[in-house]
């Protein structure tokens, strides 16, 4: 179970920089999430549009481990868990990580501004 074996592997790694609690919530989630999906058909195919402008299609990414993360501005541990999530996808990004976010509100202006502020802070 290669899904079981890439999230091990970021747990063990992530430990000492996540707090625990969060992280055994996280892996257990996951790990169950795997289970399911071990016997189950795959994620049904959608699309959806990128803040680039280009769309961004699930069924590109088969064989990847991919973790969809719905969020919105107003959110506030949304935007807690955003330099957590972005410092994991960097990480694990080699071993096939995708990260997609994936926001909720119908008006993305607060949203496209949280962005630019996030990734001005990131350089």
């Amino acid at each position: 179970m290669v899904l079981t074996t890439v999230v091990t592997t970021i747990f063990s790694k992530t430990r000492a920089r996540f707090p625990k609690k969060i992280a055994s919530i996280a892996l257990g989630a996951v790990l169950g999430f795997a289970s399911l999906t071990t016997v189950a058909d795959p994620a049904p195919d959608f699309t959806l549009p990128s803040n680039s402008g280009d769309n961004v299609r699930l069924a590109e990414q088969r064989g990847q481990v991919v973790m969809l993360n719905f969020w919105a501005s107003w959110c506030g541990p949304c935007r807690k868990e955003m330099p957590l999530l972005d410092e994991m996808s960097k990480r694990y990004s080699d071993a096939g990580f995708v990260l997609y976010g994936v926001n909720v509100e119908e008006d993305n202006t607060d949203a496209l501004k949280l962005i630019k502020h996030f990734v001005g802070r990131r350089k």
